[in-house]
């Protein structure tokens, strides 16, 4: 059963989650679907993980290599005078006659050079399976690097919703922070008066001036803030240093789950894209075992050679070819082979408690988020509370402080409570989009929960 609060406060959450636009300008105006379209063809991190996915791709064509045969030209032009090699010359070349045969020439040649002009095909036909299994690494390779990609993806996603709500809540500071300003101000044209006709002390009104230059101090951090906060936006969306743009906030929906918490744990093992990879990284370990134990089968290859020899020039006089098979068998290899098999062995062992552990970690988070997500949508409510029952404490108190029945530090506590119960509501809001955002990131969703009304 989903959690009986979220669907209770559904309602009052689609209501009170509304929001503003910000900073009309002449620069094009942004919403947040826009920017994560954005950011999903020119962000610079992402645009990194493609490109390993495409040298992934190349290791395939590189296992696949090992299927095909290989075909070379090579041309070798030699001189010598060695009795033997100079009379083999003479044999590939075609040219010996009757007086090669002569003792003193056999013994004592007259240099001889040769041009060789050689065609040569190697094939591999046998390897023990480590052909097959390098092509098997080689898919999983590609299947590791997308997953890693995917992953970029949403964590991308999740960076813009959660920048670009921070900015929305710096927007919301600056507006609380705007009306105490005017408050303060209000204050401390009442404290004056108060103060020349005698009805209060000088002190009452530098206590009211220094409250205001407070407000004052907050603003500018608060603009600061929001510079840096756009900065960050910026970066994210890959914009160039002289592109400009305005984020446009509008109104959001986070609507309620209905699935089980049991249901929701299923999703996240089945959708999470690292724990994916860690499935395939299970796969290419027992293959690389595979691969490993197949160094002790023997190894069968063919080779053709075809060439031509000449005396002045290359493909001149002779040609002659050459075809065989080889047998290679690992008989000792200094105990190399078996520390190699024990080596895949431990990895595959390792790879496999990570993905347990993950599984078990993953269970923990999203759980984690889940709560925390109910817990931020009713502390929102009580938010809401505190924010009217301050503006309410506020009136009261300043109508009494103009009867002169509380003194200034009473009004300057309501108005510091009046701020702060406003900045906490806005806060809750901003913390029901980033938990729901955590929570879709966890589970590994592809579609955004938050939905923009755009009419």
């Amino acid at each position: 059963m989903p959690h009986k609060s979220f669907g209770i406060l559904h309602g009052v959450l689609l209501l009170i989650i509304g929001f503003g636009l910000a900073n009309p300008s002449t620069a094009s105006a942004m919403r947040l679907e826009q920017a994560i379209s954005r950011a999903m063809h020119d962000n610079a991190s992402l645009m990194a993980a493609k490109s390993r996915i495409e040298a992934a791709r190349g290791s395939v064509d590189l296992a696949k290599s090992g299927y095909m045969p290989k075909i070379g030209l090579s041309e070798t032009y030699f001189a010598t005078n060695s009795p033997m090699r100079a009379f083999g010359v003479k044999l590939n070349q075609e040219r010996i006659t009757g007086e090669d045969f002569d003792p003193a020439l056999l013994n004592n040649p007259e240099t001889i050079s040769n041009w060789r002009t050689t065609i040569f095909v190697e094939q591999s036909l046998y390897r023990g399976g480590r052909v097959y299994y390098a092509n098997r690494m080689a898919e999983s390779n590609v299947k590791s690097a997308s997953l890693d990609t995917e992953t970029a993806r949403k964590e991308i996603r999740f960076a813009i919703i959660e920048r670009w709500f921070a900015l929305w809540l710096l927007t919301k500071k600056m507006e609380v922070l705007e009306k105490s300003k005017e408050l303060a101000k209000e204050s401390v044209k009442v404290t004056e008066d108060k103060s020349e006709a005698g009805l209060t002390l000088t002190t009452d009104v530098l206590d009211v001036k220094i409250n205001l230059e407070r407000v004052r101090k907050n603003i500018n951090d608060t603009k600061a803030e929001m510079a840096t906060a756009h900065s960050s936006i910026k970066a994210l969306l890959g914009m160039g240093d002289d592109e400009k743009f305005t984020v446009q906030f509008g109104e959001y929906e986070v609507p309620p789950f209905r699935e089980s918490l049991n249901a929701l744990v299923e999703e996240g093992r089945k959708s999470r894209p690292d724990l994916q990879k860690l499935v395939t990284q299970i796969g290419e370990a027992e293959d690389k075992l595979r691969s490993t134990r197949g160094a002790l089968h023997p190894a069968l290859g063919m080779t053709y050679d075809y060439n031509l020899d000449g005396k002045n020039s290359p493909g001149g006089d002779g040609d002659s070819w050459i075809f065989a098979i080889r047998a290679d068998i690992n008989l000792f290899a200094g105990g190399r082979d078996k520390a190699k098999i024990a080596i895949a062995k431990a990895n595959l062992t390792t790879v496999k408690f990570l993905y347990e552990s993950k599984r078990a970690e993953l269970k923990v988070e999203i759980e984690n988020n889940y709560r925390k997500l109910l817990t931020n949508v009713e502390n929102m409510v009580i938010s809401l509370s505190q924010s009217t029952l301050a503006e309410r404490s506020h009136a009261i108190t300043k109508e009494r402080y103009l009867e002169g029945a509380v003194d200034t530090r009473d009004l300057l506590k309501a108005e510091t409570q009046l701020e702060e119960a406003k900045l906490g509501y806005y806060e809750s809001r901003y913390k029901i989009i980033l938990a729901r955002a955590q929570l879709d990131l966890t589970l590994g969703r592809n579609e955004l929960s938050i939905m923009e009304r755009t009419e």
